[in-house]
């Protein structure tokens, strides 16, 4: 009999997510999220794989960076993540970086998150969802 899954097999997982093609079909970009018991959260990392050789690359490693999409030229990656510019920020934001070799720029920050960004088809512009206005008050009304 095999042995039983206990909870700090948990911490060896890595669970895969997210797999987005380049637009030249050469790279793939990917999510991978590993639990942290030292600190009872998670962390996700973005890594692209060239196709040609197999072999992945971290592209960013920020803790919590999710999300990536590929610009319409393939040279660039747009992310969502959790990083802190300045302390007490709140909130996901956008970023942008180059494929390899340069830090990231951050784009956007709000407070009420950022999330599924896209880029528009001529790479000028993006699109995501978030959250706006009031929270509603389940028990009573707005």
């Amino acid at each position: 009999m095999g042995k039983k899954l206990e909870i700090e097999d948990l911490m060896n997982f890595v669970a895969v997510s997210e797999p987005q093609l380049s637009p030249g079909m050469d790279k793939i970009a990917y999510v991978t999220v590993k639990a942290d018991g030292k600190r009872d959260d998670y962390d996700s990392t973005i890594w692209v794989v060239n196709r040609s050789d197999g072999a992945p690359v971290m592209f960013l490693s920020g803790g919590k960076d999710r999300h990536p999409r590929w610009s319409p030229d393939g040279r660039q990656l747009l992310f969502v993540s959790e990083r802190r510019v300045k302390e007490g920020e709140r909130g996901n934001s956008l970023w942008v970086s180059p494929v390899y070799g340069v830090e990231p720029r951050l784009v956007l920050r709000m407070e009420s998150g950022v999330e599924q960004p896209q880029w528009s088809a001529d790479g000028k512009k993006i699109v995501f969802i978030s959250n706006v206005g009031e929270p509603e008050n389940i028990e009573g009304g707005r």
